[in-house]
């Protein structure tokens, strides 16, 4: 019976990398632009958040001082 060969984890920084790797700088390169892609992609994620943010407080601020509101002015009516 013949055992199969152990595995590999994954990836990440466990990984082991052979001193006769051909694609370790293909590796690095592809790593720069994946980390790349990865902040412009949460930077973008974060501008999104921001505007849903302003705008949600902009729709209370019209609720808490809306003329027929008894409590007109009072930002702890959101808390409660």
């Amino acid at each position: 019976m013949q055992l199969q060969p152990p595995t590999q984890p994954a990836g990440g920084q466990f990984a082991p990398t052979g001193a006769g790797d051909q694609n370790g700088v293909d590796d690095e390169v592809e790593e720069d632009a994946e980390s790349g892609l990865v902040k412009a992609l949460s930077c973008v994620a974060l501008v999104a958040a921001l505007v849903v943010l302003a705008l949600q407080l902009m729709a209370a601020g019209q609720w808490i001082n809306s003329e027929d509101n008894p409590r007109k002015g009072e930002w702890s009516q959101l808390m409660g």
